[in-house]
């Protein structure tokens, strides 16, 4: 690193198990993970990552499947705690 350049301070956090992209299989395996998570009692943390602005942005135009029922199914947005991201919680 040269005198002129700055070390790059970057946010993280640590998780379980990170799934990338919220198409209908990111969804699925997070949501069939944490349901793994509560039968077996375990305190599992599931992070999805996506390049789109929303869950679906990409994908549920309307033309391919109605989003209405996936989109209920997401409880709560996770802007709290990462408002840059627009990320959810599941």
């Amino acid at each position: 690193m040269t005198e002129s350049t700055a070390p790059i301070e970057r946010e993280s956090m640590e998780v379980d198990v990170v799934i990338v992209g919220a198409g209908p299989a990111g969804l699925s395996a997070a949501c069939r993970l944490m349901q793994l998570s509560k039968q077996h009692e375990l305190n599992l943390s599931v992070v999805v990552l996506e390049k789109a602005a929303a869950v679906g942005d990409h994908i549920l135009s309307g033309a391919v499947i109605e989003p209405t029922a996936l989109r209920l199914s997401i409880k709560k947005p996770c802007y709290n705690s990462y408002p840059q991201t627009g990320g959810y919680c599941i």
